[in-house]
């Protein structure tokens, strides 16, 4: 493989705790050129009606370089916030 090959993957997975509680997580990872990165998002969401949430979590997202080794912690966010769902068919 040569140093300018691109990789991208992303997976989801959502449990259903109760009627208005579930939790998520996604991961995504990516490489390009000498670089790679994973990014893993937590998240809890109260469902207040059918539509609307109240979300918190957690992000974090790692580095390495793949011709060191060196791995490095690049950010951890803290997210807190308001959601709404939208149809599925919706596009911007």
């Amino acid at each position: 493989m040569g140093v300018n090959v691109e990789t991208f993957f992303n997976g989801a997975l959502d449990f259903q705790i109760s009627d208005r509680l579930s939790a998520g997580l996604q991961n995504f990872y990516a490489k390009f050129g000498t670089r790679e990165q994973i990014n893993t998002l937590t998240v809890v969401r109260y469902h207040v009606t059918d539509k609307v949430n109240l979300f918190a979590g957690t992000e974090s997202q790692y580095g390495t370089n793949l011709i060191t080794g060196e791995l490095e912690l690049l950010q951890v966010n803290l997210n807190v916030g308001l959601g709404y769902e939208v149809a599925d068919d919706f596009m911007l």
